[in-house]
């Protein structure tokens, strides 16, 4: 039995990708004893001081005041950038410090960030352990990072951290790719990885068939008006829920009359957008659905039949994969992964971001067949992003190693 040691320094309360996937292989940890393979995890969870209770409280006034600062000095300010990029980095140890504590020796270790894993390399690397890295992007790595930075862009900031990265992906045993396009980009940039990568590509656990039957259910119960738009996600500006109201903004009220709007998630935007539907008159169009738990997205979605991403960047995003499960069509950017999810005209389209295209497509509602496009979105759920195809791909690429 190879033993498989997980290390990723974020809390397993996050509802963030990587951390829904984590939670899978927890999950169907006998599927992976089963293949020879017994997989631990450790995370910020696991930490001693975490052990107790964690009860999730809804946010305080001032705590929302201090994010939004914090979010106004990341986005304008260069040494609050560099002082934060350089905590990944230190925040890491208290979770790598406490695993070697530990003493475990494991056959191989896998990363799901590459802050965690260039600290591993520079200060807790064993002998004789292979090393995997999911890097949850589209192949350029950090790119994210910076553009949530953007005082750090084109910095040294940026240089030191895309160094850092080169140096992991020189040392790496493997580099797992979530999706089809980021392999493309990784040896693109970093051509010594070549025959060091394998696809695991994102992959959700279905609805169990009373939770289908509900949602079907729903989605009849809701038939009206006939496009029923959803978006689901953090409301933040690189999401492009604004993109969205803006288009809806410029549709002639005939169109909108046909047309309703659920914005599922929360985030810094979301007064902000709050206040630009009323400023608007879109109140009627447009319903803010907050935070939900990620158990009970089916329901929001249920209520649509069109699920509209308006991203600038993404690597292959889980909320599409709900869609596709959710027998949605999709209107979304061509960017990153997104387009491995969509077959033009035929479960849904891509735009360029930008609202105009984006209006074009609404304004053309009447041209398509939405509910035959949904279907075909299950199918290619089917057929290709289940959770079962994904931790088979998981093995084989253990099976790579050895």
């Amino acid at each position: 039995m190879k033993q498989i040691d997980v290390i990723y320094s974020e809390s397993l309360d996050s509802i963030i990708g990587p951390v829904q996937t984590i939670k899978r292989i927890i999950r169907d940890s006998s599927f992976f004893e089963g293949e020879g393979y017994k997989i631990t995890v450790y995370t910020k969870s696991s930490l001693p001081t975490q052990a107790i209770a964690r009860v999730k409280k809804k946010k305080s006034h001032l705590v929302k005041t201090i994010l939004k600062i914090a979010r106004w000095f990341a986005q304008n300010s260069y040494l609050y950038a560099k002082y934060r990029i350089e905590l990944f980095y230190t925040e890491t140890h208290r979770l790598l410090d406490y695993y070697m504590s530990l003493d475990r020796h494991p056959d191989a270790i896998v990363f799901h960030s590459t802050f965690d894993s260039y600290e591993y390399f520079m200060h807790y690397k064993k002998d004789g352990v292979k090393i995997i890295q999911f890097t949850h992007s589209d192949g350029f790595v950090n790119r994210m990072l910076f553009t949530y930075f953007s005082k750090a862009k084109g910095t040294s900031i940026e240089k030191t951290v895309q160094q850092r990265e080169k140096y992991v992906m020189d040392h790496i045993d493997m580099n797992a790719c979530i999706a089809k396009i980021e392999e493309k980009n990784l040896i693109m940039q970093y051509p010594q990885i070549k025959g060091r990568t394998h696809q695991v590509i994102n992959g959700i656990d279905d609805l169990s068939i009373e939770v289908l039957n509900e949602s079907r259910a729903i989605r009849k119960e809701n038939s009206t008006p006939k496009y029923r738009l959803a978006c689901a996600g953090g409301i933040n500006g690189r999401k492009g829920q604004w993109m969205i109201i803006e288009a809806m903004h410029k549709l002639p009220r005939h169109i909108l009359g046909n047309m309703h709007l659920y914005l599922i998630g929360d985030g810094p935007e979301k007064i902000v957008l709050e206040n630009r539907v009323a400023d608007y008159g879109l109140q009627n169009n447009v319903t803010f659905e907050g935070s939900v738990p990620n158990t009970e997205v089916y329901k929001y979605l249920a209520k649509a039949n069109i699920f509209v991403l308006m991203s600038a960047i993404e690597g292959l995003p889980i909320a599409l994969l709900e869609a596709l499960r959710s027998s949605m069509a999709i209107i979304a950017t061509n960017v990153s992964g997104i387009p491995e999810l969509i077959d033009e005209g035929v479960n849904g389209f891509l735009v360029e971001h930008d609202i105009d295209k984006l209006v074009d497509i609404l304004k053309d509602m009447e041209k398509h067949d939405w509910d035959e496009m949904g279907r075909n979105s299950r199918k290619k759920f089917e057929a290709q992003y289940t959770f079962l195809r994904m931790r088979q791909n998981y093995v084989d690429m253990l099976n790579r190693l050895w």
